[in-house]
Parts: C-alpha cells; structure tokens; sequence
C-alpha cells in the first residue's frame, strides 16, 4: 500500500497563487509538482490553465438565472498538462522519478 501525504497550507496557498495567472473567466486552475526531499516538499514546477494563443479560454453559450454561461474552448492547455511539459522540458531524470505530488486547486 501506498502511504498517505499530508498536503500543508503552505502547498494549498502556492498552488492557489499559481492559479491566479490564468486568464480564464469561469475556472481558473493552479497545478504544483512537488518531491520529497530531507527538509519536506521542494517546488519542481508549475502550471495554469491557458489558450496556447493567448486567446480568450471561453466563449459564451447563453445566460442562465441572469448570468453568462461559459465554455471552454478545446485548445485550452490544462493546468495538468501544462506543468508536466515543464516538468519534461526540464529535466527528463527528474521527470523518471516515481515520488513526486501533483497539487491542484481542482
């Protein structure tokens, strides 16, 4: 059996700061990669969702209740994918590693 990890404030309010830099409107997620060290959890990498282009991430279909639904567009990168690029991108060794955590806001 696996054993079990503790998330601390500490992860939750950097992943949390993470998501800030998206641009979407109606979700915004904020991914952490972190690894074990002596000391406790070191930051690998990081990622947000985000339109490849700069483009807006959503676009409306309606209103509902008085509010603008929104859906994302399918090229949106998510926050997953887009901290595992840079995971890889980075270093491919590291990337091998089996005991790394993946924090998200969602």
């Amino acid at each position: 059996m696996g054993r079990t990890i503790e998330v601390t404030d500490r992860m939750r309010d950097l992943v949390a700061s993470v998501a800030k830099f998206s641009k979407a409107q109606r979700l915004k997620v904020g991914v952490v990669i972190f690894r074990p060290t002596i000391e406790g959890w070191q930051t690998v990498c990081s990622g947000h969702n985000k339109h490849p282009k700069g483009l807006p991430m959503e676009y409306p279909i309606g209103e509902k209740d008085g509010e603008t639904m929104l859906v994302t567009f399918p090229d949106v990168i998510h926050a997953e994918l887009a901290a595992i690029r840079l995971l890889l991108a980075a270093d491919y060794n590291l990337a091998s590693r089996m005991d790394m955590l993946l924090v998200s806001t969602h």
